[in-house]
């Protein structure tokens, strides 16, 4: 094969699929964010204690889209340099056939049944991309402190507080059935919020900066026409579903590329821990040839039936689970309204999940000293209130489920301070360095905020029923003979 060709073929099919590595999609971050540009998690203004209170998107340290065409057109290459009949023609022919085609999406996310969020778009395979409709409010995040021999001042830094919805998804096929989606999606609003008291002459007029978030990550499975819904409580920012619409035919099978090869696409498989093994499997039967990527050349005879079992044995494995996570709080014995979630994951990954408020408060002081001059510079922290969590669930052999679950409930109260004298007045005196000028004490106000906190962590097992009851005392959150009731159903989908 001719090295042009090769690199025609190259450029033929590439743009599609491989797209700018700093064009990856990302939800908007719940917390506020340094500086007034608009950033994504690739840049270090980003790199705070944490971009969200729970979403873990996998492709956050990624670059890139699973899906490169060169990766692909050097696979092909492999294959017909093996060929005593390989042509160029038949080369730029497979990359043609083997192109995966984009996703048709629909996709809409309520707010108290209200649209905040709608669209249509293509959805490249492999890549990680993100839509938005948000309002960046400039505030003040921090000071920092310029100090030198008899004086000091403070540098107010700016940041962004992000209101509006955003939904970042990454999608992959699932020849002849569908599509895995893996979702991250935000809605947040921001509240006014009042001055914070710092008691310090030298500096005033930084805002708490308050907003209602609400968070859903995971993978789920689309079928063509069929709506998939994530729905969260009305706790916090209010009751928020996702819904998405696959608006495209099923993704191709086995493609037969001659007599003897055919072209099965698994990436969904290769990210799992049994494609080690499957692989290994096949290639002791026959010739296969695979990449990186999950992409499967089948040789011999009978390599488009052996290529159908292996489609078959995949779309197997993806086993979506329906749950129904109902949380319902007791006072003094009596049993409140249940509030509930639902949503329909893939077996063996995470669903990610968060509502409540953030807020930051006044936490500490650090001091600068020069040479007749002191300066103190207030420290400030983000804290959630609210309910946040990890669930992961699967399918046992006797027809149980078994749940990892990692659920809290967080309720912090910033209303309480101190005061703090962090240095007495000292007068005015003339030394052999030259005039030091008096300087009052300096006494401030610190927040003391109170965290309180139930947690549910562990390994679970359901009944016969899919059913799992959790019952825990919870004083801390809820006040006295406050209890927490946590159901969890689950069924196949």
């Amino acid at each position: 094969m001719s090295l042009t060709l090769f690199l025609l073929a190259n450029l033929a099919f590439a743009p599609a699929q491989n797209q700018d590595p700093d064009a990856i999609g990302f939800p908007h971050p719940a917390y506020p964010v340094y500086g007034l540009k608009v950033h994504s998690p690739t840049d270090d203004l980003w790199r705070g204690p944490s971009s969200w209170v729970s979403l873990k998107p996998s492709w956050l340290n990624a670059h890139g889209s699973l899906f490169e065409a060169d990766s692909r057109a050097a696979l092909l290459e492999r294959v017909a340099a093996g060929l005593s009949q390989e042509s160029d023609a038949m080369f730029v022919a497979w990359m043609a056939a083997t192109a995966p085609e984009a996703l048709t999406l629909n996709y809409r996310v309520l707010v108290d049944g209200v649209e905040a969020l709608a669209g249509r778009e293509m959805i490249p395979m492999g890549q990680a991309v993100a839509f938005s409709d948000l309002i960046r409010k400039a505030c003040i995040l921090d000071f920092d402190v310029e100090i030198a021999s008899g004086s000091g001042i403070f540098d107010p830094i700016m940041g962004q507080q992000v209101s509006g919805s955003s939904l970042a998804i990454q999608v992959l096929p699932v020849p002849g059935n569908g599509w895995t989606a893996e979702v991250a999606m935000i809605y947040s609003k921001r509240l006014d919020g009042e001055p914070i008291a710092m008691n310090y002459a030298p500096v005033s007029g930084k805002e708490r900066l308050v907003s209602r978030i609400a968070e859903i990550g995971g993978f789920s499975l689309l079928t063509p026409q069929t709506t998939v819904a994530l729905d969260l409580p009305a706790m916090g920012a209010g009751r928020v579903t996702l819904e998405l619409v696959a608006d495209s035919p099923a993704p191709a099978g086995v493609i037969v590329l001659t007599e003897e090869l055919a072209w099965l696409s698994l990436p969904q498989l290769a990210r799992s821990a049994q494609w080690d093994a499957m692989l290994s499997a096949w290639e002791q039967e026959r010739a296969v040839w695979t990449n990186g990527q999950g992409n499967l050349v089948f040789g011999g005879p009978d390599a488009a039936e052996a290529a159908g079992a292996a489609m078959q044995a995949a779309v197997a494995m993806l086993n979506p689970i329906q749950f129904d996570l109902s949380v319902q709080r007791i006072v003094g014995g009596v049993e409140g309204e249940r509030s509930h979630m639902q949503a329909i994951i893939m077996e063996d990954t995470s669903m990610t999940f968060a509502q409540g408020t953030i807020r930051d408060a006044l936490v500490e002081w650090d001091v600068e000293v020069a040479q007749v001059a002191r300066i103190a510079d207030p420290q400030f922290a983000d804290f959630f209130s609210g309910w946040n969590g990890d669930l992961k669930s699967r399918r046992l052999a006797n027809g149980k489920y078994e749940v990892e679950l990692d659920l809290n409930f967080t309720v912090v109260d910033v209303s309480s301070s101190a005061k703090i004298r962090l240095a007495a007045a000292t007068f005015g005196e003339t030394g052999y360095e030259g005039n030091v000028p008096a300087s009052p004490a300096h006494t401030m106000e610190v927040e003391t905020p109170e965290l309180r906190e139930v947690r549910f962590h562990g390994t679970y097992q359901s009944d016969e029923k899919g059913r799992i009851v959790l019952i825990r005392s919870a004083n801390s959150v809820l006040g006295e003979s406050g209890r927490l009731r946590i159901e969890i159903q689950l069924s196949q989908s």
